[in-house]
Formats: C-alpha cells, sequence, structure tokens
C-alpha cells in the first residue's frame, strides 16, 4: 500500500510540474502546427485541435514562469 501511495505522489508532482507542461504544450504546437504545414488540403483537422490545446497548456503556465522570473530579477 506504501508503494502505492508514493507512486501517486511521484504521479501528482510530473502532472503538476510546469517546466514539463510547457515544454509538452510547445511540442504539442510544433509537432501539429508542422503536420498542419504538410497537409495537401487545407481543411479543419485533429490537429488543428491539438495546436489548439499545445497552446492553451502552454499558456496556462506563463503566470508563473513570469512570476518566478519576477523574483530571480529582485534577487
Amino acid at each position: 500500500m506504501r508503494t502505492f501511495v508514493i507512486l501517486s505522489d511521484l504521479i501528482t508532482k510530473v502532472a503538476n510540474n510546469r517546466t514539463l507542461n510547457l515544454f509538452a504544450g510547445l511540442v504539442l504546437i510544433g509537432t501539429a502546427g508542422y503536420e498542419i504545414y504538410e497537409m495537401a488540403e487545407h481543411s479543419v483537422g485533429a490537429s488543428h485541435g491539438v495546436v489548439l490545446y499545445g497552446v492553451v497548456k502552454s499558456l496556462s503556465c506563463l503566470p508563473e514562469i513570469v512570476e518566478g522570473a519576477n523574483d530571480l530579477k529582485k534577487v
């Protein structure tokens, strides 16, 4: 049972890591953007939703990144 609690805490920390979320969002934007660029037909597809999700995921991390940058500036 203790192993489950430790694993649960680890998964929670990884899921709430802002740097990892920002990186994942940027990767989603990059890969889906490339797929949209390479499409022969210019129709709305799943990759457009992936780009939108990547933008939202990346933007959700910005307030904490700006706050951290301001804290570093004060030091």
